[in-house]
């Protein structure tokens, strides 16, 4: 009797312990209902900032007033670093997965050393064999895009831009006339706004390395003839938010109204630190 007792409150005691072990993986497996947890945080935005410095050159011509005469530049690469004052831009994306938005804000200060002639000097009416001329352009420019996901496939993603960019320009040109000894210099600033269509796209290897690009038209005549722009990075990631981006940026800029004329090409090496938050 005493082992028939003793078995059955053995039999009675592991069918405690199961039932209590079966209880507990109920409540530690977790309910159909936290599944779109999961979903929120594939659903939810994500977002980087990426601050460049641009090692730039321009070339073109630039006409700051009216009845000036057009002045040709040319900063090639070599010249950057004597030309070269201040330039720089910082990008900003955000995306859900469906949907984004995509900005960018760009300074540019360059002086431009140029000597030539002969030229004739709307002031003074004269023209004159040589003339010495400094011209000193500072460019901001900004863009804001939404972005419409449209491909996305094993690491590699691409969206849609639509939006606007607008520009802003200061124009100083300082000519010395070493025959005449005469000086003359003269300013002015002029802006515009433009609507602005384009793309961004993404690839990432996997071993930390990603590859970006981004290109955009704009103008169309509404302000600037055709300003364009296309940018390449490679990022290699050194924390889990930030990573190092090695890239080049190309920018054209076509612009001629009421007398000013600012028709050139910005391009060069960018070096700059994404943050992923």
């Amino acid at each position: 009797m005493k082992r028939y007792s003793k078995g059955l409150a053995l039999v009675f005691l592991m069918a405690i312990v199961s039932a209590t072990t079966a209880r507990s993986a109920d409540i530690a497996a977790p309910p159909a209902a936290a599944q779109p947890l999961s979903n929120q945080v594939a659903d939810g935005w994500q977002f980087e900032l990426t601050p460049y410095v641009w090692i730039t050159g321009m070339t073109g011509t630039v006409s700051p007033f009216r009845r000036a005469p057009e002045v040709h530049v040319d900063s090639s690469f070599s010249d950057i670093l004597k030309d070269l004052n201040v330039a720089g831009f910082a990008n900003a994306w955000g995306t859900n997965g469906k949907f984004g938005f995509y900005a960018d804000l760009m300074y540019v200060d360059t002086t431009e050393e140029h000597s030539g002639g002969p030229v004739t000097i709307p002031v003074y009416g004269v023209t004159v064999p040589a003339i010495n001329v400094d011209v000193d352009s500072k460019l901001f420019m900004g863009a804001i895009f939404g972005a419409v996901r449209v491909v996305e496939d094993d690491g590699f993603n691409l969206d849609a831009l639509a939006g606007i960019r607008l520009a802003h320009l200061d124009n100083a040109v300082n000519a010395a006339i070493p025959a005449a000894g005469l000086n003359y210099s003269a300013a002015s600033d002029f802006g515009w706004v433009e609507p602005a269509i384009g793309f961004r796209a993404g690839y990432d290897f996997g071993n930390r390395f990603r590859i970006v690009g981004e290109a955009d038209i704009s103008g169309f005549s509404v302000g600037s003839d055709l300003t364009w722009q296309a940018m390449g990075t490679v990022n290699y990631a050194i924390t889990r938010s930030a990573a190092l981006a090695f890239g080049y940026r190309y920018l054209s800029i076509d612009y001629d109204d009421d007398g000013h004329v600012f028709d050139t090409v910005l391009q060069g090496p960018t070096i700059g630190m994404t943050f992923s938050f």
